[in-house]
């Protein structure tokens, strides 16, 4: 029986993988084929199981960090252009100065 048919036959499975009451990795793995194989055949199929809350928190987190990391590069250019101490840059940025630091040494070795 193919991967397919079986998913066809058993509306009760793909109901579990929607509800991540079940993994995927774990159903390719009961049914002998790769987690690959079995996204494949999900979306050969339509079924999405993944819901639209777990792409948007993700898309959100990587918002926050480009913002976070466009704040982090101009508070090293102003370091870097003598307007602001690696110190205050790190209050500024919230992190250590070890890591203001890093991206100053960074920053150096690109303009090279």
């Amino acid at each position: 029986m193919s991967t397919r048919q079986y998913l066809e036959d058993h509306p009760e499975v793909v109901a579990q993988l929607r509800d991540r009451t079940l993994l995927a990795k774990d159903l390719a793995a009961q049914l002998g084929i790769r987690p690959t194989s079995l996204s494949k055949v999900l979306t050969k199929m339509n079924i999405v199981i993944r819901d639209g809350a777990a792409f948007a928190a993700r898309n959100e987190a990587s918002a926050e960090r480009q913002e976070r990391d466009v704040h982090l590069q101009r508070l090293v250019d102003a370091v870097l252009a003598g307007k602001m101490n690696a110190d205050d840059a790190a209050d500024a940025a919230g992190c250590s100065k070890d890591t203001i630091w890093r991206h100053i040494r960074r920053r150096k070795a690109e303009s090279l």
